[in-house]
Order: structure tokens, then C-alpha cells, then sequence
């Protein structure tokens, strides 16, 4: 077993640990993870909306003991798959919450009180961990300083990216 191979294993595995995630197993040997094998696997309904408003990235919600995933098809497919692990976050994390309340969890700008907060933060980290694994962060970043090229390689965001490598103490912003 290569290195490389060796590392995504053990991230992969502290992730289905942490968060307790069977569906993470759908996971093959390549780089990018197939977030439609790991909703598919959780048995999730995953789709990309219209009708969402622009401040909305997506969403997750129960209607007929039946989870829904929908990202914003107008956003750029990079934030759209970033919104799509950030709802799976919210699924492995809250789902009491939603099973509870029977609310629909958006990932929007608008503002949350404390406890929305605190679920929004934890579901980015899941989607951080997920999309752009420390081992694999820290390896690239040795040798490539440009965060448009790692962000293509992660297929996310330049701003997802920013804030992972801040969060991982490898550049400081003003954030």
C-alpha cells in the first residue's frame, strides 16, 4: 500500500469515527470523494434546486421519513459541492434536530442565533474534513503556495480553502 493510499485510509477512518459515518465506506482509492455514493449509501435524496433564493446555498429536510439534500443550482459547482458535504454534516450531526423539530437546516447568510451557529460551525468542519483532508492539506502545501491551485485540486472554494488552511495554522487572515 502506497503512502498516499495509507493516509487517506487513516483520515477517511478518524472521520468515520468521529462522526460515526458507515457512509463514508462508499469512498474509493481517488483524491475526490463522491459525495453522491455517500448520501446514496446514507440514503439520502440528493439534488440540485432552482428554486432556492441566491442567499441560499442548501438545505437539508425530512418530508415522508425521507431526507433531502438540495444544493443551489445557480452557485458555481465547487460552492454547490462544498454546500452538499456541509448539509451530509448536518445529517451525521443533527439529525435529532431535524427529526425533532422537523426544520429544514439551510446553509444561507442570514443571521442564526447561538445554537444555529454552533451547528452551522460543526457542519463546516465535518464538510472541511470531508472535502479537504489535513494529511492531504499539509502534504500540498509544502510545495504549492497558490491557493487557486489547491482549491482546483480540491474542487472547493477559494474562501473553503482559505479558511481550512487558517483553521489548520498554515496561514494567518483576517477572519
Amino acid at each position: 500500500m502506497d503512502i498516499d493510499k495509507e493516509l487517506k485510509n487513516k483520515a477517511l477512518q478518524r472521520l468515520r469515527d468521529k462522526y460515526n459515518c458507515k457512509g463514508l465506506n462508499a469512498l474509493d482509492d481517488k483524491f475526490e470523494v463522491s459525495l453522491g455514493e455517500i448520501s446514496a449509501e446514507l440514503g439520502l435524496i440528493q439534488a440540485y434546486s432552482k428554486i432556492l433564493p441566491d442567499e441560499t446555498s442548501g438545505q437539508i429536510y425530512k418530508k415522508n421519513n425521507q431526507y433531502y439534500i438540495e444544493a443551489n443550482r445557480n452557485h458555481h459547482p465547487n460552492r454547490r459541492r462544498f454546500t452538499v458535504a456541509h448539509e451530509l454534516g448536518h445529517y451525521l450531526l443533527h439529525k435529532d434536530v431535524l427529526d425533532e423539530k422537523g426544520e429544514i437546516l439551510e446553509r444561507s447568510d442570514k443571521i442564526y442565533n447561538e445554537e444555529e451557529l454552533q451547528m452551522e460551525r460543526e457542519a463546516n468542519e465535518f464538510a472541511a474534513e470531508l472535502l479537504m483532508p489535513e494529511y492531504k492539506i499539509k502534504e500540498l502545501f509544502k510545495d504549492i503556495k497558490m491557493i487557486t491551485k489547491l482549491a482546483e485540486y480540491f474542487f472547493v472554494s477559494e474562501i473553503a480553502l482559505e479558511c481550512r488552511l487558517i483553521n489548520l495554522g498554515l496561514i494567518h487572515g483576517g477572519f
